[in-house]
């Protein structure tokens, strides 16, 4: 395992960190929220992307390094501080929860898209990456698709 990382493997942990926060998030989101209609959305956008995640952390140990890992401390305060946000802006409602991370998943998706475009990946973490990318557009629709839905303004 080296200790100086070059642009590449710096791009990788940024995606995987980013990542690993939107997760994190809407995992947390989906446990903590009593609205079927969206538990298992949420619940299914997080496994989608975890899957991905945990592709690109497999080809960042072959490359010799250990992948990055989320900063649990630092998620349990923003998921507070989207709490609290959420109860002053929109008291609370579904929707005020899923703005932040309809704005997390967009970007997640600008940061692969800007790696893409200035680094040199192998195939399979090109295409990785690509599939991620897509992952998150498919995570802003529903997400945005909730957001809009008009039974989830209230709790």
């Amino acid at each position: 395992m080296s200790i100086l990382r070059d642009d590449r493997s710096v791009a990788r942990q940024e995606v995987l960190e980013s990542g690993w926060s939107c997760v994190d998030h809407l995992d947390e989101l989906a446990t903590s929220i009593d609205n079927p209609a969206l538990e298992r959305p949420l619940a299914a956008l997080a496994t989608a992307k975890r899957d991905l995640l945990e592709e690109l952390a497999a080809a960042v140990r072959r490359a010799g390094e250990l992948p990055v890992l989320p900063d649990r401390d630092r998620e349990t305060l923003e998921e507070f501080v989207d709490r609290v946000s959420g109860w002053l802006v929109d008291g609370g409602s579904p929707r005020a929860l899923l703005r932040p991370r309809l704005e997390a998943e967009q970007r997640l998706a600008e940061l692969i898209d800007r790696h893409l475009g200035k680094q040199s990946f192998t195939s399979a973490e090109r295409d990785i990456l690509e599939r991620l990318r897509n992952q998150s557009g498919d995570a802003r629709e529903t997400l945005g698709a909730l957001v809009e839905a008009p039974d989830n303004s209230e709790d």
